[in-house]
């Protein structure tokens, strides 16, 4: 029996590039047999960019919304809130011990977020690592499906379990990583990689209209010459949703006779067709069906992270637990 566990960060609306990215691949997990699959919402992972508290507590209310609305389903994914298990803090902590300062500093993304928020390097930033390693070796599993940019976060979270095991006894399955093809989505305007960061993405709550404005805005060129970054980025988009047409139009573009507005038309209709009814079901989901679907995977998830817990305080000395004293 497999033991699957993803996270996502609710640091604003899901977009497409999310979709083709990881929760595409997420969703056909779901009929993968012999495996159990947790989802959950992170937000303590959160906390290191998003400051407003109301802001937060609706970003989580709307993503286990929209992750519903994708295809996520509550019967084949244990859907749970990571600051509704405490157990996984406080076995951040214990890790933070097998956790090296040298190596946490060296870490690619810590970098790369020290230099986009320099007025907020702090420890939690930091200690990312070693609460991913709380996530996943918390909950025994055995399988961790990962893109390019968590990489290194598992490969730290596999040392971190050897480490513990070699220095205390034999408390953590190393989990393996489950490395897949995550399709970089590009935005539009020839930026780069699509990113709620980048203020460059297409929301599956981005009404009908705005999809439009969006696609009729993409920059272009006359249809002749190299192939400029944003008209790439503009025949790499309809690929996700046509692959036939985005074939027509590549061959066009390569004669010189391609017709923008007409790209832009049929991209349009792809991209609507495909959003719609993700926005109809987010919208049909209340705030109450969500919070009780988080308690529900909570409750679930909770012993399974305690027991993993308290195996990890014995092996390093602590007493055992005294919260049923409390």
């Amino acid at each position: 029996m497999k033991r699957i566990v993803t996270g996502v960060r609710a640091t604003g609306p899901l977009h497409i590039g999310n979709y083709f990215g990881a929760l595409k691949h997420i969703i056909e997990l779901q009929s993968e047999p012999n495996t159990e699959r947790y989802l959950f919402i992170a937000d303590y992972h959160t906390l290191t960019t998003v400051t407003n508290p109301r802001q937060l507590q609706k970003q989580v209310l709307e993503l286990g919304k929209e992750l519903l609305a994708v295809g996520i389903d509550p019967k084949k994914t244990t859907i749970f809130l990571q600051s509704g298990v405490p157990e996984i803090a406080e076995l951040s902590y214990l890790l933070g011990n097998v956790a090296l300062k040298g190596e946490l500093e060296r870490v690619a993304t810590f970098k790369e977020k020290a230099r986009r928020q320099p007025q907020n390097v702090n420890l939690a930033l930091l200690m990312y690592p070693a609460l991913m390693a709380a996530d996943v070796l918390g909950i025994e599993a055995t399988d961790v499906p990962v893109g390019e940019d968590q990489y290194q976060h598992m490969e730290m979270v596999r040392d971190f379990a050897k480490r513990f095991n070699q220095r205390y006894a034999p408390t953590f399955v190393v989990p393996r990583i489950y490395r897949h093809d995550r399709r970089r989505v590009q935005a539009l305007d020839g930026s780069g990689k699509m990113g709620k960061s980048e203020g460059n993405t297409i929301g599956f709550m981005t009404s009908k209209d705005e999809i439009e404005r969006i696609i009729r805005a993409a920059p272009t060129d006359s249809g002749k010459g190299p192939l400029t970054p944003e008209v790439e980025a503009l025949l790499e988009f309809m690929g996700l949703f046509d692959e036939s047409l985005q074939a027509k139009y590549r061959t066009q573009r390569k004669n010189g006779t391609i017709q923008y507005s007409e790209l832009k038309r049929d991209l349009f209709e792809a991209v609507d067709g495909f959003i719609a009814p993700i926005r109809k079901r987010a919208h049909s989901v209340t705030e109450r069906e969500v919070l009780t679907l988080l308690r529900k995977g909570c409750t679930a998830v909770t012993p399974l992270y305690a027991a993993v817990l308290e195996r990890a305080r014995v092996h390093m000395g602590l007493l055992p637990s005294m919260r049923e004293h409390r």
